[in-house]
């Protein structure tokens, strides 16, 4: 457990803690105007499936594939994308932090063989009542 906590810990705290010190936001950039041209008539060759993965997110703070791991341990998953977001509670008031939340789903998608991403979508609610 204590390896799972580190980890969410550093990948988390390695994006929050510079946006959280970070001054406020510059103003956005003129807008830029590009010409994007898709040609479907070419392909690109044969499509490698391994690159894609599975996602777990949603409203819940429960582990949505903890009942799940062995089957999906069978689909040998490279990845699994996480969506990190307030339910898992991560910064629940100044100077504290929980990461039991976090940890059950990162040890779920783990334990699948797959590597977790987590796609960090959080607002805390102490710094945005």
């Amino acid at each position: 457990m204590k390896k799972m906590i580190r980890y969410s810990e550093a990948i988390l705290l390695a994006f929050l803690v510079p946006a959280l010190m970070s001054s406020p936001p510059a103003t956005a950039a003129e807008p830029v105007s590009i010409n994007l041209v898709v040609n479907t008539s070419q392909t690109s060759g044969p499509i490698d499936l391994t690159r894609y993965a599975l996602a777990q997110g949603g409203i819940s703070e429960q582990p949505m594939i903890s009942d799940r791991v062995g089957q999906i341990a069978q689909l040998h998953p490279q990845t699994i994308r996480i969506s990190v977001a307030e339910y898992f509670d991560l910064y629940p008031a100044h100077h504290q932090y929980h990461w039991v939340t976090l940890d059950g789903a990162i040890e779920a998608i783990l334990a699948t063989g797959a590597k977790p991403i987590m796609c960090l979508c959080i607002k805390p609610k102490v710094l945005f009542p």
